[in-house]
């Protein structure tokens, strides 16, 4: 019986959660051979996204489609001034995002750049598709009716040419008697499916491993169980993430033994759709371990994302609380025991075997983990001497006791998820979200007993949850910002409620004061699982709030982030999540104690130079009526835009080379205290670097690259420095830089 397993294509490192360049990098053609050949499917078709020739395409269109005089972003103007830095920049970044321990701002570099790629890419040879870091084309894939009718029809589905040149050879090659539909269903894997239907009619079509964290079609079985158009393609949905079941489902298609045989499992049958009744599994404490060995072509990196592992350290266990009115997260696991936690011995081996085998870090993607079975495996750690950095999620209970908390810290943890979600008490009650006794000052006990112990928590908070005032939501930012500011290993992230069909908040939406719920799809072809929804008496304003938590996440976590960002403070987040850089950098932070940024050097001999990512363009009038040019430029080290006077042009000119502050003021005239207060404004976006610091490529002189059409282009190069920066000059340089760092 010859399987075929079909891949996605989706995001950019599925997602940034399989970081590795080299096969991104090496991936190849596939060729017919094996039930895996289409593995690496998604890393060759982001491997033709990102070759040099397709940014250079894409950026010549953009050029050509920019129009003279009109406003376009700062970043495309650069782009346009200097493309072959772009293209530069582009090839790096995926290499980049490889090394965890670079930092936030070496990940934002690379990110922010990949993100104005792909929205380039999205205006010029992607019209009228949307290209997106998180998910590659962004379709329709909520409704089955979509799926079906797109996914071999050109011009409905993007993927379609690459699809015919390099996998569907394969499946005509050798097509399987068995086909498995990896993870949630894509227009990509739904069109490699039809194509087998089309290929070999008797193949079985199933769907495995659907699941992520908050997404599972066993959500929604209800509606699966009456959409004929997604069966009408597709044999049988495996309702749950374990081995067992597509075993079973392989030995009755092999033996011809009928489907009701087999456990956990949607079929058709004819016209019908039938369901089999859930069985409890049992589950290897390895069963989900992730893990990659070492790349010798990554020892240059401080932590590559090969050094990270991934596990359910309680592979039978679902969130202990599971009471939070807007989470079904415990529907995923109709297969599992809920609540079994045991045998925290052998997970402390497991993890110190992972630590003898290479591996640095380990996150855990287990829901909530009660108090005291982490205390027990802490102690366990701590005993066996395991060097592990690690993660958890749990949540705020009076259970954390300062031993725990203490414990835990010695045995290696590094972060701690706890499901924060508001800090005002009637919208937790609302909720649902926890048991009287509950307080804020309980959050900050929990919160100092273990920053002292060298932990840091991270805070998943929502807003937007029906009923919810703005007033409420400002308690929530307000208390976030208080615990930041008082310890600075608190990190969190803000979401938006998703409105889950499979939650006691959708059950009884009347409760909760919703009127309006909207299905992008009828149920019938539904296959996501969220919808929107609205109330009347307090309206859900999803661009609003998405404004907000931005520019608040950004204000709080990532204050050197340009507002002007392409890619939202909340994406970032996500992403550096995702590729579990957020862990290694915490674990840098409480090695060093320094959970904050040390501030700029004010030493006077210090050497400085301009930041060989500096991009200047001009000069330009900024109105008719001006009499001197301004140069307006770009910096790819930080993605920061400003504008800056023939003067200062003239000092980052004479920076190229190496000089300290004491040099710099000579040349331009400024005292010493002057050049260093021009200089820190300019270090703070970037344009001015210390002489040590590394960068990508070195160059002898910042590009002064012909301008986009609005400016002139610069003839020879800028002005040497001026006697003298006039004190008024200099309030309005800095006002700019500050103005233009932060817009």
């Amino acid at each position: 019986m010859r399987q075929l397993f079909l891949y996605p294509i989706t995001g950019l490192y599925n997602e940034c959660h399989d970081v590795d360049h080299a096969a991104l990098r090496d991936a190849v053609p596939p060729t017919a051979g094996g039930p895996r050949a289409l593995a690496d499917v998604n890393n060759l078709w982001w491997q033709h996204v990102l070759e040099p020739e397709a940014v250079r395409a894409a950026v010549g269109m953009l050029g050509r489609l920019m129009r003279p005089g009109a406003a376009h972003p700062a970043a495309w103007e650069a782009i346009v001034a200097a493309p072959e830095k772009f293209v530069d920049e582009v090839v790096r970044a995926p290499r980049a995002l490889v090394d965890l321990g670079a930092g936030p701002r070496a990940a934002f570099r690379a990110l922010e750049t990949l993100q104005l790629y792909t929205d380039i890419h999205s205006a010029t040879i992607g019209r009228p598709f949307e290209l997106s870091l998180q998910e590659g084309y962004v379709v329709n894939e909520l409704s089955s009716l979509e799926l079906v009718q797109s996914a071999l029809v050109p011009g409905s589905n993007p993927y379609l040419p690459f699809l015919r040149e390099f996998v569907f050879p394969v499946i005509e090659d050798s097509p399987p008697d068995v086909a498995w539909i990896v993870g949630r269903i894509k227009m990509s894997t739904m069109a490699m499916a039809m194509r087998i239907k089309e290929v070999n009619p008797s193949c079985h079509v199933s769907v495995v491993g659907h699941s992520s964290e908050y997404y599972s079609l066993n959500k929604i079985t209800k509606y699966l169980r009456t959409n004929s158009q997604l069966f009408s393609e597709i044999d049988s949905i495996v309702l749950d993430d374990f081995d067992n079941t597509p075993r079973l489902l392989r030995e009755a298609l092999g033996g011809g033994d009928p489907l009701e045989s087999v456990p956990n499992l949607m079929y058709r049958e004819g016209d019908r759709i039938h369901q089999t009744g859930y069985v409890v599994a049992d589950r290897a404490l390895d069963a989900d371990l992730r893990s990659a060995p070492p790349r010798d072509e990554y020892d240059d990196m401080t932590a590559p994302s090969l050094s990270v592992a991934e596990t359910r350290l309680w592979p039978a266990a679902q969130c202990y609380w599971n009471n939070c009115n807007f989470c079904a997260i415990n529907r995923r696991y109709n297969t599992l025991p809920r609540n079994s936690f045991s045998l925290e011995h052998e997970r402390a081996e497991l993890m110190l075997r992972l630590a003898e085998q290479g591996t640095s870090y380990l996150w855990s993607v287990d829901e909530a983990i009660p108090p005291v079975n982490l205390g027990i495996l802490a102690k366990e750690l701590i005993a066996l001497g395991s060097p592990l950095v690690w993660e958890t999620r749990s949540k705020i209970d009076r259970n954390f006791s300062p031993e725990i908390c203490t414990d835990l810290g010695k045995s290696g943890l590094r972060e701690i998820r706890l499901g924060f979600e508001s800090a005002s008490p009637r919208v937790l009650a609302l909720m649902g979200k926890y048991p009287e006794g509950w307080s804020l000052d309980l959050v900050e006990k929990i919160v100092s007993r273990f920053h002292a112990a060298g932990v840091s928590v991270h805070f998943p908070t929502i807003v937007g949850f029906p009923g919810e005032t703005p007033e409420e939501r400002r308690e929530t930012y307000e208390f976030l910002e208080h615990l930041v500011s008082q310890y600075p290993s608190v990190t969190f992230n803000v979401n938006i409620l998703g409105f889950d069909v499979a939650s006691k908040l959708f059950e009884n939406y009347e409760e909760f004061g919703i009127t309006t719920l909207r299905w992008p799809t009828p149920t019938k072809y539904f296959l996501g699982n969220l919808i929107d929804w609205d109330c009347a008496e307090t309206p859900f304003d999803y661009g609003r709030l998405d404004q907000e938590r931005n520019e608040f996440m950004r204000q709080v976590l990532y204050p050197w982030m340009p507002a002007s960002a392409s890619i939202p403070p909340y994406i970032f987040y996500r992403l550096t999540e995702t590729s579990r850089a957020t862990m290694v950098w915490k674990s840098q932070r409480a090695a060093t104690g320094r959970w904050r940024e040390p501030a700029l050097s004010a030493d006077l001999s210090q050497e400085i130079r301009t930041s060989p990512s500096l991009v200047v363009m001009g000069p330009f009038k900024k109105s008719s009526y001006a009499t001197e040019e301004h140069y307006a430029c770009y910096v790819w080290q930080t993605h920061h835009a400003f504008e800056c006077d023939g003067p200062t042009a003239g000092l980052l000119e004479f920076l190229t080379e190496p000089h300290s502050l004491a040099e710099a003021a000579q040349a331009s005239g400024l005292t010493p205290e002057e050049t260093g207060a021009v200089v820190r404004a300019l270090s703070a976006i970037g344009a001015v670097v210390t002489a040590s610091t590394t960068d990508d490529v070195p160059v002898s002189l910042p590009v002064f690259a012909p301008a986009p059409r609005r400016w002139h282009a610069l003839a020879g190069p800028a002005p040497a420095p001026r006697k003298r920066i006039s004190a008024q000059r200099k309030q309005d340089l800095t006002l700019t830089l500050g103005r233009t760092s932060s817009t």
